[in-house]
């Protein structure tokens, strides 16, 4: 009896240990089948030896207790393992008194590994085209410093009607000089090969205007064309365009080609100027002793320059009809002068205008002069009037009835009296009277 409370606690403290141990087993379990990446655990074989150990333990642990208290017999687990194997074909695993630990994952929990991603190589984007501007101008056309520029080999702008501007009333039968400022705004010269030609509209007698010398593209050309107003009242137009010598017709414009255009009308009671000299004025070549002038000229131009004046102010009054200032040369002696295409002279025509100085120029003391050439010949004279400021004009009236039949050249002349002054001298309404 004495012994019996100490074998019993034996076998308690033993089956205490073992279950201890059973679940000491299945917490590593645990925690290796939730961190499956880091699991190092025995084989299967090897946990089932563990098992049956523990269990005979137990058992044996029963039997002491219905004994007389024999001595207490602790079997080693490699036997106990032994003896469990037998009883559970077919595993046949090899007999060990340890833990032996394997890197081998249990087949309850084999995850698929993610892949690692991959990053895809970068591919640069095609550059942004740029897509260039077209710009094309008015009349000319322009440019624009960051576009694309539209050129054309022929191509002209139209810079103004230096005279004949649209609308001007003239009588029936009025010879007239047509005059535009015209910039070449291609890529190719106008050679004298080059010429403008009636396209559309009424011809009013017009010929053919050839270039009378090169023009490079960017420089300016004077086109001027004689005509005469029909007979009939009414409103009238012309049209003309640029010819190269392939017969290519061009002209103005986005599009190259907008035509040169007159526009008149005609009206009998206009009737009595037949030729205006200042609508005409720069069909004239104008030059000094040694110098071609522009046309319109510069004020500040001391070679000598001509301008028209729409409301000019005379030394006794203002008027309200055009005069051309023609100042002359600012030498002594100098002069101006302006040589008109030819006019064909009837019976009963007049030269008539107004002479004098402009307001304001009180030292101003010229020579008018009025001469003609017929054809290559000589220049005659037909009148000559001196002036200076002393707040009178001279009204000139010449009768070209000797002249009638034949085609005139009329030349406007104005000289300085001596040393250069304030030589402002001005023609107001130059005319042919009929």
């Amino acid at each position: 009896m004495d012994q019996f409370p100490l074998s019993r606690t034996l076998v308690i403290i033993i089956a205490g240990v073992a279950l201890i141990g059973i679940l000491g087993m299945a917490v590593l379990s645990a925690v290796l089948l939730s961190n499956p990446a880091e699991q190092t655990i025995t084989s299967s074989d090897e946990t089932v030896a563990a098992i049956a150990a523990s269990t005979m333990a137990v058992l044996q642990t029963d039997q002491a207790l219905n004994a007389t208290m024999p001595p207490i017999l602790i079997i080693p687990s490699s036997t106990l393992a032994a003896q469990a194997t037998e009883t559970q074909q077919p595993l046949t695993p090899t007999p060990t008194n340890q833990f032996v630990a394997t890197n081998t994952p249990l087949s309850i929990y084999s995850p698929t590994p993610s892949p690692t991603p991959r990053l895809l190589p970068t591919t640069a984007l095609p550059p942004t085209l740029q897509v260039p501007t077209v710009s094309v101008g008015g009349s000319g056309g322009s440019s624009s410093s960051d576009s694309s520029e539209v050129t054309r080999c022929n191509w002209a702008q139209l810079i103004e009607d230096i005279t004949i501007p649209d609308g001007t009333v003239l009588a029936p039968s009025t010879r007239f000089t047509k005059t535009w400022k015209v910039k070449n705004i291609g890529t190719c010269a106008w050679t004298r090969d080059y010429s403008v030609v009636f396209d559309d509209g009424t011809r009013m007698e017009g010929q053919a205007f050839r270039i009378p010398s090169k023009v490079n593209p960017g420089e300016t050309i004077n086109v001027s064309i004689e005509m005469l107003s029909p007979e009939n009242e009414g409103e009238y137009t012309g049209e003309w365009l640029f010819k190269t010598p392939d017969d290519v017709r061009f002209g103005t414009g986005s599009t190259a080609k907008n035509p040169l255009t007159v526009e008149i009308e005609v009206n009998e009671n206009a009737i009595g100027i037949v030729y205006d000299f200042v609508l005409n004025y720069c069909a004239a070549e104008w030059s000094n002793k040694t110098t071609e002038l522009s046309c319109p000229g510069d004020e500040d131009d001391e070679d000598g320059f001509v301008i028209r004046l729409d409301d000019p102010a005379l030394e006794n009054r203002i008027e309200n009809e055009p005069a051309l200032w023609t100042q002359p040369e600012a030498i002594t002696d100098g002069l101006i002068q302006g040589k008109f295409p030819a006019y064909n002279v009837q019976a009963g025509d007049h030269f008539r205008a107004t002479v004098g100085c402009l307001d304001g120029y009180e030292r101003c003391q010229v020579i008018f002069q009025l001469k003609y050439q017929i054809g290559d010949g000589p220049v005659l004279d037909l009148g000559r009037w001196d002036e200076n400021y002393d707040e009178t004009t001279t009204d000139v009236d010449v009768d070209l009835s000797r002249l009638a039949g034949q085609k005139v050249k009329f030349i406007l002349m104005v000289k300085a009296d001596g040393s250069p002054r304030e030589d402002a001298a001005f023609w107001l309404v130059p005319h042919i009277h009929h």
